[in-house]
């Protein structure tokens, strides 16, 4: 068991090399922790609201995390050092991601936008805003190369990472939807939200299976 969270945990990731876990608390902390043995490696403290959401980079060297205190941060996962504050977001964060070869952050928040921010994460890039409601939460395809995000309004929308200009993929809810994650091959979407989860094919939009 991972204990030192004064309070309840609201997410946890593991990285890519299955060596670390990262835990995200609503104690305003999140943990990097060694998967084998349970032992605490890095605390990572500095947000001043819960967190909300925590992950790797692809080389677990970095991970990023968002909070209801309206920022993500990057953190040197070995120190827990931060190494960048993003700010900007009218509310609370709701998810951030890495891109593939971690050379972009997406940090978006069901308020209002997803932010785009390029190595080493001290500039913003672009604001991704959806037609209609607040981006809930965002994944980079393989490479980079596009951005899926999902809106308060139940719509899956895509951005390709040169353009920025959005597109509906899919409208997937009548209710809000919280998270996205595409697969590795850029195949497959998996989506969830306040009516439930599903699986839907990410270059069509057609629906795999809904629970």
């Amino acid at each position: 068991p991972l204990k030192g969270h004064a309070r309840e945990v609201f997410d946890v990731a593991v990285s890519l090399d299955g060596r670390r876990v990262v835990t995200a608390s609503v104690d305003r902390t999140a943990r990097v922790w060694d998967a084998r043995t349970g032992d605490l490696l890095s605390p990572l403290s500095g947000h001043a609201n819960f967190v909300t959401h925590a992950s790797f980079a692809d080389d677990a060297r970095r991970v990023i995390t968002a909070s209801e205190d309206g920022s993500a941060r990057i953190w040197d996962a070995e120190s827990g050092a931060v190494l960048s504050v993003l700010r900007g977001h009218a509310g609370g964060l709701s998810g951030a991601r890495f891109s593939p070869a971690g050379a972009r952050a997406l940090p978006a928040g069901v308020a209002g936008a997803a932010r785009i921010w390029p190595r080493p994460h001290t500039r913003l890039l672009h604001v991704a805003r959806a037609p209609n409601g607040g981006v809930s939460s965002g994944d980079f395809g393989p490479g980079g190369r596009e951005i899926v995000a999902t809106t308060t309004t139940g719509m899956v929308l895509r951005w390709t990472a040169e353009s920025f200009a959005p597109s509906p993929l899919a409208q997937l809810s009548s209710g809000a939807l919280y998270g996205a994650v595409i697969s590795g091959d850029g195949g497959v979407l998996l989506a969830a939200g306040e009516r439930g989860a599903g699986l839907w094919d990410a270059r069509a939009g057609a629906p795999l299976a809904q629970t």
